[in-house]
């Protein structure tokens, strides 16, 4: 389900509940998607164009389970999990293989051509997908239960992870510092 705000959180209105839990937002322009808990159909992922009001399946064909939705340019990216990553150029009216694997993939950073994704470990791909390494990361510690997050900024790589906290990476996620 997906609420919106019109009046800075004083209220809000259900304006999706066509997927039980909202797993992922991105936002592009006018652009809203919202990637979802998939179902043994399809993958969840709407688009809306005007704040919310009225919204799209843009679902991956044959695809289907839990996403994560990244944009970088003007390329739409998603993370389906046991599934691989999928990029769309126009809005999710089409998708395409980035990689596909059968592995657990939790999210997905994009800075340039590197590609830095969590999976069952770290892999990065330094040429937009094409090709992708395993990653031996220094400096996590040994026994992460979850990984949280994982976002860029500059050329700096931040990831959360159960239950030690917040890391930080400045070479593509080969070596990491709690901060």
């Amino acid at each position: 389900i997906v609420y919106r705000s019109s009046n800075n959180g004083n209220n809000w209105e259900n304006v999706l509940n066509m997927i039980k839990q909202a797993n992922s937002f991105a936002i592009s322009g006018n652009n809203i998607f919202v990637g979802g808990d998939g179902d043994s159909i399809k993958s969840n992922i709407f688009l809306s164009t005007n704040n919310g009001l009225n919204w799209t399946l843009k679902a991956i064909p044959n695809v289907r389970g839990d996403l994560r939705l990244k944009i970088y340019g003007n390329t739409l990216y998603a993370v389906v999990n046991q599934w691989g990553i999928y990029s769309s150029i126009n809005n999710g009216s089409s998708w395409s293989p980035v990689w596909v694997v059968d592995m657990q993939l939790h999210n997905l950073v994009i800075s340039g051509p590197n590609m830095l994704v969590i999976g069952e470990q770290l892999y990065l791909s330094t040429n937009n997908g094409a090709t992708w390494d395993t990653i031996k990361t220094g400096g996590l510690p040994p026994n992460i239960q979850g990984f949280l997050s994982l976002e860029v900024n500059g050329g700096n790589v931040y990831m959360g992870v159960y239950p030690q906290g917040l890391y930080k990476s400045t070479n593509n996620g080969y070596n990491w510092s709690n901060i």
